[in-house]
């Protein structure tokens, strides 16, 4: 992180993850130590009974040299981010895309390749234990999908006032916030002149998969699938658009005359029998 002037006003984008940071210290009740001295001073952080950095109460511990770098710099703000053992327990049949295909919760593997909130891929580095007999919930969202997840899993949320915020002013001053799912479950009514959803959660960027060599151009067989003959290579449209786009995916296509509407597509006619052995 950059080591920049600390009178010098955040910017929006800066706020935003200084919001989250500290609304993950909040949800898990983890208490910002004080520092009184040097390389000399303990410092006391927040233990739970099983050594996770959760709650109050800890041990103490002597800085060492990257501690301290950590410490000491003139950085305008800072984060240590690690595993700490929580939070990110949701049911073993819950379906997780992986870049080989769907797989569960249950069968994720250290070396699987997985996408984060932005679509990008990420490599699982750990797998952690089973867990049983803990508080879990059914998260339910607004197209029906529902996700049983542990009281303490975490999400980040946009509430009312962030989203009032953020949708009326120019220099909004409400954020995200990270939530445990007890703590949606909490507050997830708001009792105003009418009752509103407080929570929601921004759907994931497009999943970039890495570049393969298809059957078909997966547009071309969007528009075969929607409007297309399911016995030939003849598709059905009135938009040229469609025709154009077809042909800019480097398949050749003309005018089929028995039929006011209807195209010929080239170069899909060996594949169909491809695609039919698949299920689609």
């Amino acid at each position: 992180m950059p080591s920049l002037s600390r009178n010098k006003e955040l910017t929006g984008s800066e706020k935003r993850k200084l919001a989250v940071l500290l609304a993950e210290a909040q949800a898990r009740g983890l208490s910002i130590p004080e520092i009184e001295g040097h390389q000399e001073s303990r410092l006391k952080w927040p233990l739970d009974k099983n050594g996770y950095f959760l709650k109050d109460g800890g041990v103490h511990y002597n800085p060492n040299s990257i501690h301290l770098s950590f410490l000491n710099s003139n950085a305008r703000f800072g984060a240590i981010i690690s595993g700490r053992g929580g939070g990110k327990a949701l049911a073993l049949d819950t379906p997780i895309p992986t870049m080989r295909g769907w797989k569960t919760m249950g069968t994720i593997r250290v070396g699987d390749v997985i996408f984060d909130d932005s679509g990008k891929p990420t490599n699982v580095i750990f797998v952690s234990d089973v867990m049983f007999d803990r508080p879990c919930y059914d998260v339910v969202f607004s197209d029906g999908t529902i996700i049983t997840a542990d009281e303490e899993h975490l999400w980040v949320t946009w509430d009312w006032k962030a989203r009032k915020s953020h949708r009326r002013a120019k220099n909004p001053r409400s954020f995200p916030n990270l939530v445990t799912t007890k703590q949606i479950k909490d507050t997830l009514l708001l009792r105003r002149s009418r009752i509103e959803r407080n929570h929601s959660i921004r759907v994931c960027g497009a999943l970039q998969y890495y570049d393969q060599d298809l059957d078909i151009d997966p547009y071309v067989l969007g528009v075969w699938l929607g409007d297309g003959s399911t016995n030939g290579t003849k598709i059905t449209s009135a938009d040229f658009e469609v025709v154009e786009n077809i042909r800019g995916a480097g398949y050749g296509i003309s005018r089929d005359f028995s039929d006011p509407y209807g195209w010929s597509m080239g170069g899909v006619v060996g594949k169909r029998n491809r695609i039919v052995s698949m299920g689609v």
